[in-house]
């Protein structure tokens, strides 16, 4: 039963991967999916970290403390799955899939930059609930750039959604019981 479950599960990370890879080698399209995974690099977590820094309100310090704890849950347990499970890349397994973008590691599960979205993203919602809608989406937005630029299968993105969606809530929780 398991292996079945296994079986269809992947014959569906093939399907998705391959259909929305097929949309990719439209110049416009790459660029604008490229630019969306690149937002998701890093630099603008530690951009928002200083904005939350110089705002320096009580709101603020404690979205800038559950964002540290929250970075430092989803970055062990990331290293974690992906020593310990060793997913190749999709452009390792398939010769139909060519990266569009330099991997920034050898192994493709989880997706890494859509946990940092979606972390960001439920720690930003939390102190700024105007923007909930946005953030989702631009974290959502994340996830599929990294299937369209062939880095990584849509099982990836669903796990790195949940790990950083489950530790941005973790690091807000800690931090409310810290205060």
């Amino acid at each position: 039963m398991i292996r079945y479950v296994v079986m269809q599960v992947n014959q569906w990370d093939q399907w998705v991967l391959h259909g929305l890879f097929g949309w990719s080698g439209k110049p416009s399209l790459d660029q604008v999916f490229y630019l969306i995974s690149r937002s998701a690099d890093g630099q603008g977590y530690g951009l928002a970290g200083v904005v939350l820094l110089a705002i320096h309100s009580p709101q603020t310090m404690a979205l800038l403390g559950a964002m540290l704890l929250a970075f430092g849950l989803e970055l062990s347990l990331y290293k974690l799955l992906k020593i310990g499970i060793r997913r190749p890349r999709p452009f390792e397994v398939s010769p139909r899939i060519q990266f569009l973008i330099a991997p920034p590691d050898k192994f493709s599960f989880p997706s890494g930059h859509t946990a940092a979205a979606f972390l960001m993203a439920t720690i930003l919602a939390s102190g700024i609930p105007t923007v909930t809608l946005e953030l989702f989406i631009w974290a959502t937005l994340v996830g599929i750039s990294r299937v369209y630029l062939g880095v990584h299968y849509p099982t990836d993105v669903m796990m790195g959604a949940l790990l950083g969606s489950a530790a941005g809530s973790t690091g807000l929780t800690l931090m409310e019981s810290l205060i």
